[in-house]
């Protein structure tokens, strides 16, 4: 008899808090700037809650494709940067390039500019806190290797290389013959 094989899906639990995170605090950043500043292009009403949702589907789908969500890259406060930086202009562009879906354009063009902003304000502080917060050495894995001592030194620089948050204590070495000394 043959089992059909599961369909297996890895979901890693900090890629889906920065997704959420990254729509939640850009909303709420939008419309805590929509509620006390004189600020029309966005604002959140249940007319107009599609607005919101392109908003997001846009800010993940261009966040994916520029590494927004890749686990070491979300670390490196480099890389985030210039992430942030992409994901927000090209964010916005789509955004703007799309009044069937969005708003239309505002007459007056500051507000473009602090849509800009507010956006990649509040993406750059919730990354920035995210990494002192769920990236910080003190969440470090202390791993011990078992194996060919050959091979031990390509496997650390790759697991340094793939993921930081690993501290290689050590290894046991299995190919090495101890040396019995007869009687």
């Amino acid at each position: 008899m043959i089992v059909p094989q599961r369909i297996h899906f890895e979901i890693s639990e900090r890629k889906v808090l920065l997704r959420l995170m990254d729509v939640f605090i850009t909303v709420l950043t939008l419309g805590l700037i929509g509620h006390y500043f004189q600020f029309d292009y966005f604002k959140l009403s249940q007319t107009n809650f599609y607005w919101t949702i392109v908003l997001a589907v846009y800010l993940i789908l261009f966040g994916t494709i520029f590494e927004m969500y890749n686990l070491q890259t979300a670390s490196n406060r480099y890389q985030i940067s210039k992430s942030i930086i992409l994901t927000t202009s090209v964010t916005v562009l789509f955004y703007l390039l799309t009044p069937f879906y969005t708003p239309i354009l505002p007459s007056n063009r500051l507000q473009i500019l602090l849509f800009f902003f507010s956006i990649l304000f509040s993406l750059a502080l919730w990354r920035y806190l995210y990494i002192v917060l769920f990236a910080s050495n003190r969440f470090t894995k202390k791993v011990l290797f078992v194996g060919n001592s050959n091979e031990i030194g390509i496997l650390i620089a790759e697991l340094a290389k793939f993921n930081p948050h690993y501290r290689v204590l050590g290894y046991v070495a299995v190919n090495e013959v101890p040396e019995f000394v007869e009687r």
